[in-house]
């Protein structure tokens, strides 16, 4: 049994708008991770930061927590406090292809984390509770840290998978 995690409470400084309610291909961005994530997950949750009465809106199904929007890490460990299931599968609300890079997570195992060209991406990653717990302790200041600190398996991931959109241009890129 898995939770699945969608991490969508950044401050999308850099795309001026709100990503995970963004449109994309018609749909809000995170209606993408929602529906990736769907076939593998018994339970649905959004980390949305200040944002979660927007973000509610459109996670129907899922459950939308605030968190204090201190890193993704910091959301995560809130996430895993929460969830009801002992692995939780792991994606950000703004990389609309990443259902492509599940089936190998998934195939892999738990404390695996999605590769590509560009190395290790943790924010794409399936963790065993537990141990994510255990490592993200109180002083883990980044995901990349606590993937190291579980020794997480790096598991090959298409790159268009893990594409996202963090300036307007990349969601025009996307788009085409």
């Amino acid at each position: 049994m898995r939770s699945g995690i969608v991490l969508a409470g950044g401050a999308s400084s850099r795309m001026g708008s709100f990503k995970p309610l963004l449109p994309f291909r018609g749909r809000p961005l995170l209606a993408h991770a929602l529906d990736a994530l769907a076939p593998h997950c018994q339970e649905l949750i959004v980390m949305a930061g200040a944002r979660a009465a927007e973000v509610s809106r459109v996670g129907a199904g899922a459950r939308v927590l605030a968190d204090p929007a201190q890193g993704p890490h910091v959301a995560l460990r809130l996430a895993a406090r929460v969830a009801r299931h002992p692995t939780l599968l792991v994606v950000p609300a703004d990389a609309p292809f990443i259902s492509d890079a599940l089936p190998p997570l998934l195939a892999a195992g738990a404390d695996a984390v999605a590769r590509d060209g560009d190395g290790v991406n943790p924010l794409v990653a399936l963790y065993d509770r537990e141990r994510l717990l255990a490592a993200l302790g109180d002083d883990a200041r980044s995901l990349q840290q606590v993937a190291a600190r579980l020794g997480a398996r790096a598991v090959d991931a298409p790159a268009r998978s893990l594409a996202d959109a963090d300036e307007p241009q990349d969601l025009r890129r996307l788009e085409g």
